[in-house]
């Protein structure tokens, strides 16, 4: 049996202090449904996205509460499928993105249908499910689901996709797992503020490893995957780096020359 939860339930950030929606064992396989993070607010060309009620913040179903997670341990999150709604949203935003001073703000509507996203009658592109923002309740908090960290939140990873699998550090008793802002389709990056937003029901299985990571991992059929934040990219990048240094040290009894090479 699935347990399916409803996006009646979402919050805009990430915090043991939320009330959870719903507590569940270790093992157990949901069915959750997603609003797109515009809250669902935005469906029509007409309309832009700075005339919305919301503040930004990325909607996201939850939180979850896993009985038995301890801080210290590892969420494992397998995702076994995304199925999506039948059209989504791309936008451009007035002060966001590389292109801002040669581009207006716009809002496109755009059909997906046969893994296919139609974005007008003449151009076609296929679809790449990926969940934008998962996580957990973060050491400190709350975090607005706007932002990335050690906790999760706002990755935009494509690797986060059907058949990939999701480590995340535990901070708290429980963990308080949501998640939120699934894309049809979306680039190494959101250059002008979108992928192709839409709403989902994510199916995935949720249980607890009994050891530690420092930051999220993602493991899919063909490679392991190091995910780090920090507010320089150079200082990113030397995190990242140093977190699959450890990864394969510890996994592949290499010297950490080994690894680096």
């Amino acid at each position: 049996n699935c347990m399916k939860i409803s996006k009646d339930e979402v919050v805009p950030s990430f915090s043991h202090q939320h009330a959870p929606i719903v507590r569940i064992e270790r093992g157990t396989r949901l069915q959750i449904e997603t609003r797109d993070c515009f809250n669902d607010e935005l469906i029509s060309e007409k309309q832009l996205p700075t005339q919305l009620a919301t503040d930004g913040s990325n909607p996201v179903t939850g939180p979850i509460v896993i009985e038995g997670a301890k801080r210290g341990q590892t969420l494992k999150v397998h995702i076994h499928s995304i199925q999506l709604r039948d059209w989504g949203v791309i936008s451009t935003f007035p002060d966001d993105g590389v292109l801002v001073h040669r581009s207006e703000t716009e809002v496109k509507i755009v059909d997906i249908a046969e893994d296919t996203v139609f974005f007008d009658e003449e151009t076609t592109f296929p679809i790449r499910p990926m969940v934008g923002v998962i996580g957990v309740a973060p050491e400190d908090g709350p975090i607005d689901s706007m932002y990335p960290g050690n906790h999760g939140g706002n990755l935009d990873t494509p690797v986060i996709t059907e058949g990939a699998t999701l480590y995340l550090p535990i901070f708290h008793d429980g963990a308080y797992f949501a998640l939120g802002d699934v894309h049809a389709a979306m680039g190494d990056g959101e250059i002008c503020g979108t992928g192709v937003e839409t709403g989902a029901v994510i199916d995935v299985t949720i249980d607890v490893v009994d050891t530690s990571i420092p930051r999220p991992f993602v493991e899919t059929k063909d490679a392991w995957y190091a995910v780090a934040h920090h507010d320089t990219t150079d200082r990113a990048i030397r995190r990242v780096a140093e977190d699959m240094q450890t990864y394969i040290v510890e996994h592949w009894e290499m010297t950490p020359t080994e690894a680096f090479l």
